[in-house]
């Protein structure tokens, strides 16, 4: 699988298993992934690292991650950095507030590798100026012409 690589990410979320287990994912396809377990950790390595993207848990022990995806979009200096919301809820408000927070993507734990990858890959296509989805988007296209997903 290829993907766009090289996106520095942070992934914010409160269990170390969780973010070892999406850091890992993202670092086997060339991705540079810090991690942080509350939004006060979350802000302070936003500070020194300055993401391509974050991914944030919805449940963060500090404040709900949708409050930490609001403080992001809020800097005119971060916001147009990609976020992208994870939660174990997949409860349709959750998922407005999210996006009304200025999250482009939503993801439903437990995360798929594949689905995880191909929503990093079309947050950073987007991010890129005249970036075009590659890997991962264009096999779905294919599978999709061919009627293996449906």
């Amino acid at each position: 699988m290829h993907v766009i690589k090289g996106n520095r990410i942070l992934a914010v979320h409160p269990r170390r298993g969780a973010q070892a287990a999406v850091c890992d994912i993202l670092a086997r396809h060339g991705h540079a992934c810090t991690h942080a377990s509350t939004a006060q950790k979350a802000l302070e390595r936003i500070e020194t690292m300055r993401p391509g993207i974050v991914i944030i848990h919805c449940d963060l022990e500090d404040m709900p991650g949708v409050d930490l995806c609001a403080k992001i979009r809020a800097r005119s200096d971060l916001r147009d950095v990609p976020v992208i919301m994870i939660s174990e809820r997949s409860d349709l408000s959750l998922r407005l507030k999210g996006f009304m927070a200025g999250a482009q993507k939503f993801l439903c734990e437990p995360v798929d590798e594949k689905e995880l990858l191909a929503q990093v890959e079309a947050v950073a296509a987007r991010a890129r100026p005249g970036a075009k989805p590659r890997g991962i988007a264009k096999l779905i296209e294919r599978e999709l012409k061919a009627g293996l997903l449906l």
